[in-house]
Formats: C-alpha cells, structure tokens, sequence
C-alpha cells in the first residue's frame, strides 16, 4: 500500500504543472470581430469585412464571415450610421455566441465611395454630347434649360450617352434630351434635360423667284449662312443636289430649298416614242414602243410595243428615250 501511495505521488508531482496549465478559457479560439469606426465601401452593398478587422484562428471561419452581407450601400458620396444590433443580427444563426466576439464603436459611419461630377462639368458634358449629333453643320450653339445639380457616381469608367426625345420636324430649336450616365458599362443614372440648339450653316437658297416647274439651273441658286434652327429638316446645303430638280411650287427669293419644294423633271411625255430594252448577261433584245403616260427618271410606266399587235407591258424610265423591262 505504501508503494501504491508513494506512486500517486510521485505522477502528482510530475503531472501537476501540466494539469495546471492546461486552457481554462474557450475565449481563446473564439473568433474576434473589430467593427471600424469608419468605412468607405464601393459596391452597391457591403461585406463585415469591408468594416471590420477579424481575428482568431480558424481560418475557414474568418473567411466566411468577412464575406457575410451586412447591408446596401449607401447612395455614392453619402453616408449612413449602423449599430451593433445590425451586425449582431446578421450573426445570429451563422455562427454560435460562443465562437465570436464582436468589438462595436459607439458610432459606426459607413461611406460610399464616388466621383463627384460637378453642375457646371454636367453641362459641359451635355453640351458637348448635344454638339455630337450636329457634327455636319458648321456651327451649332447649345444653351441648356434645365436646372442641374452636382451628381455622384460611383468610381469606375464613367462614360455619357444622349439622345434627342421624339422626331422633330426641325433643325435645331428647344427640345428634350435624355442623358444616360453609365459606370463601367452599365446605366447608373438617366437625366431629362431641356436644351436650346441654334444651328449656322450655309445653305443653298432662290438667287430670285423660281416659277413652278422650272427645272432648277446653277445659275438660279446661291448660297447663305443664316440660322436654319427652325428650318424644317430636309434643307438643302449642296446646290449640285438641286441643280436640274423641277421645282414643285413658285420659290420666294432667298428662300431655302428644301426636300419638298423641288422634285424629278417629267422627261417623258405620254405618247413619246422610247426604246424598249430587255437585257440578261447572255440576251438582249430592243423594240420600239410608245409610253402610255408622262414620267419622271426611275417611275415604271406602262408602254405599248409597236407593231399590228402591239403588247402593253410596264417598263422603267432610265432616260429620255429609253425604257427597261420591269421584272
């Protein structure tokens, strides 16, 4: 019996430092959650690991709470505070009490990241996206309307695209534009602007008055920088365009012709003789005919082949005196 006692004592004295140093505390495996005062964020929403520093040592478990959702974002260039109720929910049923302990300022401010595009760079940008679509015309003007504000992005490539609203029968003139600001791609914004375009350009215009179906020669034609904002669309600005057009109405001096006052010249007359042509890459054949009614260059109009039995077929007018088969 004493060799059994003396024994015990003996694994006593040479356990007892290790059975005193053994951990007493389960904090030392907990995983350790230090929320920032202050965070800037650059996505629509935002991660704990994006406001908060985490240690311990299981290293799977940190890198599933540092990707775990807290929240959306704030607008760019704003902030909001969050509590430590908010971030406790979102622990709640992830992760035991035990495992983590989690470390709260007493106000946490979290801030979206931006670019901050001032009124006056937003008309500028405008202006010069509006100039975009008159890049024709020799000077265009833009005077814009609306009341416009400093705007924040977020930070990324930021690109701008605008587009008229509507069809409108004139040049230039007030009217409604649709901004599209996009970051990295992809539409952040859209903006409804109201702009004044002026637009000066020379244009082709009645040297004097110009008779209904006279066709049109060089020497009736000159040409004028004016405004043509309120001009309908359709103004002619090369007088080789008009130059042997028949005009459709009388044209006033120094008026501006456009697309509906001058047309083709009737160069066939009904009853006129015309060449009939039909031709292949292998055939052609030609006959006399006489056309059924007057035309103009490129109008298909029915003619009648020569001849004791004579056919009507429909022919195309490529001259003055000659017409093709229409298939």
């Amino acid at each position: 019996m004493k060799r059994i006692s003396l024994l015990f004592s003996l694994l006593a004295l040479i356990y007892a430092p290790l059975l005193w140093a053994a951990p007493a505390d389960s904090t030392l495996h907990q995983i350790e959650i230090r929320v920032l005062p202050e965070s800037v964020v650059y996505s629509e929403t935002y991660a704990l690991g994006d406001i908060a520093e985490l240690d311990g040592f299981d290293i799977d478990l940190i890198d599933k709470l540092s990707k775990l959702e807290i929240g959306r974002s704030p607008m760019p260039g704003r902030s909001y505070r969050i509590s430590e109720a908010q971030v406790s929910a979102k622990l709640k049923g992830l992760i035991h009490p035990d495992q983590f302990k989690l470390k709260t300022p007493k106000n946490v401010l979290v801030s979206r990241a931006s670019i901050k595009v001032t009124k006056e760079q937003l008309t500028e940008v405008i202006t010069e996206e509006i100039k975009k679509n008159f890049k024709e015309y020799k000077e265009v003007n833009v005077e814009i309307s609306s009341h416009l504000r400093d705007e924040f992005i977020p930070k990324g490539e930021a690109s701008y695209q605008i587009n008229r609203i509507g069809s409108p029968q004139r040049v230039g003139g007030v009217g409604s534009w649709t901004l599209r600001l996009e970051v990295d791609g992809k539409l952040y914004k859209k903006l409804i602007v109201r702009a004044k375009v002026s637009v000066i350009d020379e244009v082709v215009v009645a040297k004097g008055m110009i008779p209904q179906d006279q066709v049109i020669a060089q020497g009736d034609l000159t040409t004028l920088t004016k405004d043509i904002s309120n001009e309908p669309r359709g103004i002619k600005r090369d007088a080789d365009l008009v130059v042997g057009q028949q005009a459709r109405r009388d044209i006033s001096k120094n008026e501006a012709i456009r697309s509906h006052l001058v047309e083709e010249p009737v160069i066939l007359e009904k009853g006129q003789p015309v060449q009939l042509v039909y031709e292949t890459e292998r055939l052609f054949l030609s006959n006399t005919a006489i056309a059924l009614r007057s035309a103009k260059l490129g109008d298909v109009i029915p003619v009648r082949i020569l001849g004791e039995h004579g056919r009507t077929i429909y022919a195309k007018v490529v001259s003055e005196k000659r017409v093709e088969v229409a298939l």
